[in-house]
């Protein structure tokens, strides 16, 4: 799987104290139950100030995030007409972003049928052209 790095991000709850009433103790350590805590890394898709995905989990290709297509806000896109042909992924397949009556063409892609060595991101989205991505 050349140039493909794969992240899942969970969270686990926990009460945890402040680092300031923790002092020199592990601040990802919860001092009632003495168990491990991780933050919950949020990738986030913005535009125009209207968030167009959000999730917990996600896979990361090529320094793109890669939505699920459940973690998307589909009330901002619609399909394109616009496919490209990328060599180890498939085709691409594009949607465009409509916020307040702006247009950004086929600023996300997916590939719904991708090769075999990109199956992790089948029906999962990543954004461009001037949308934030963040996690």
């Amino acid at each position: 799987m050349r140039g493909m790095t794969v992240c899942v991000h969970l969270s686990l709850e926990c009460d945890r104290p402040r680092k300031s009433e923790i002092g020199l103790a592990n601040p990802l350590r919860d001092a009632t139950s003495n168990k491990i805590c991780k933050e919950a890394v949020v990738g986030k898709a913005v535009w125009n100030n209207a968030v167009l995905a959000d999730s917990e989990t996600y896979e990361t290709v090529d320094g793109n995030i890669y939505f699920t297509m459940d973690a998307l806000n589909r009330e901002y896109l619609n399909e394109s007409e616009t496919t490209t042909d990328y060599s180890w992924k498939g085709a691409a397949n594009y949607l465009s972003v409509m916020v307040d009556g702006e247009v950004n063409a086929d600023a996300a892609w997916y590939y719904a049928e991708p090769e075999e060595a990109a199956a992790n991101i089948r029906d999962h989205v990543a954004f461009w052209r001037g949308v934030q991505v963040s996690a």
